[in-house]
């Protein structure tokens, strides 16, 4: 595909026309065939067909015939801290991601964010989760220990002060801490998302107000069915939601969870991506867009996956496979 032809130089102030492009907007709208799009400064003035959207006399006219244009896409979950280079952050623009959620924030991301803003370096608009709190012992070794209600309140106000724009809550948080970052969150207007605590059910995640779960491992125990070998037991495929489910448990719990206006963030890609068989592993690493990752982050990748799937044999597939089915039925 060709780059798009822009006639002239295009500043801020002017008046911009993308023109002849199937446009994508989104939503349950119908893609515009020969479309117009009208930009007055930074703002979209005008989107439609062009044989009824007027185009400014004065506009600078960007050909983009035989092309096409949606709007910027928000990659809601990113870890922004396994970057050391904000050069990565460049990928995500020329993928069409013009906004990231990260999930374990770091000062440098605040610089970051800030270069963003004053258009001192591309890439995407940042959204950032201080850094993720947990509990003793953490469940990584590299998150962040707030081991009481007390710890974590300081935490809280720490975050606030320093700019992030929400808390991130983790696995091994007692219960009490939790509803202690919870209550100092809400005095200091910063959402809370991420994990459900093991000490807290699902149900009370739901009415804590605690705005997204991260994942899907966490719905695991209120949709597995109770024909399941491991209903009232452990085993490594719930991790992988690769136990069976139960489609009116899962009704159900949609019901409870729309009801309480929390979000999810099922992060499917990242799942199928953990667990992969060799074939399915060195296709991946031979496909063209690993051509932009450093080797020691490819290599990083794959010896996670192969150390995790190294002893597997025919039925521990069958859970993984099972498990990318159900995150499909449970994000529906």
């Amino acid at each position: 595909m060709a780059p798009l032809a822009v006639a002239g130089n295009v500043a801020a102030q002017d008046v911009q026309v993308v023109r002849g492009a199937t446009i994508i907007p989104g939503g349950a709208s119908a893609a515009i065939e020969d479309g117009i799009i009208v930009i007055e400064g930074d703002e979209i003035a005008a989107v439609g067909p062009a044989a009824s959207t007027a185009v400014p006399g004065d506009a600078v006219v960007i050909d983009a015939e035989g092309q096409y244009v949606i709007a910027g896409l928000a990659d809601m979950h990113v870890h922004l801290e396994y970057f050391e280079t904000p050069a990565y952050l460049g990928l995500f623009v020329a993928n069409g991601v013009t906004t990231v959620r990260s999930m374990d924030g770091r000062d440098f991301m605040l610089d970051w964010r800030r270069q963003i803003e004053a258009g001192n370096l591309i890439g995407p608009t940042i959204y950032t989760a201080g850094p993720l709190l947990d509990g003793d012992p953490p469940a990584r070794f590299d998150n962040t220990v707030v081991p009481n209600a007390e710890a974590a309140r300081e935490a809280v106000r720490r975050q606030a002060a320093a700019g992030y724009d929400f808390i991130k809550v983790y696995s091994n948080l007692a219960a009490d801490t939790y509803a202690a970052i919870l209550a100092e969150a809400g005095q200091q207007g910063l959402p809370v998302a991420g994990h459900v605590p093991q000490e807290v059910a699902l149900a009370d995640a739901f009415a804590s107000g605690q705005i997204a779960i991260e994942h899907l491992a966490d719905y695991t125990d209120a949709v597995e069915s109770d024909a399941s070998p491991y209903i009232d037991g452990w085993h490594w495929s719930k991790l992988m939601l690769g136990v069976p489910i139960d489609s009116e448990k899962i009704a159900d719990v949609a019901a409870q969870q729309a009801s309480a206006g929390v979000w999810t963030v099922p992060t499917i890609v990242q799942a199928d991506r953990q667990l992969l068989r060799a074939d399915e592993l060195q296709a991946w690493l031979a496909s063209d867009q690993m051509q932009y990752i450093e080797a020691d982050a490819l290599d990083f990748w794959r010896e996670s996956v192969e150390r995790d799937t190294a002893r597997m044999d025919d039925a521990d597939w069958e859970y993984v496979d099972r498990g990318r089915r159900n995150r499909i039925e449970l994000t529906q």
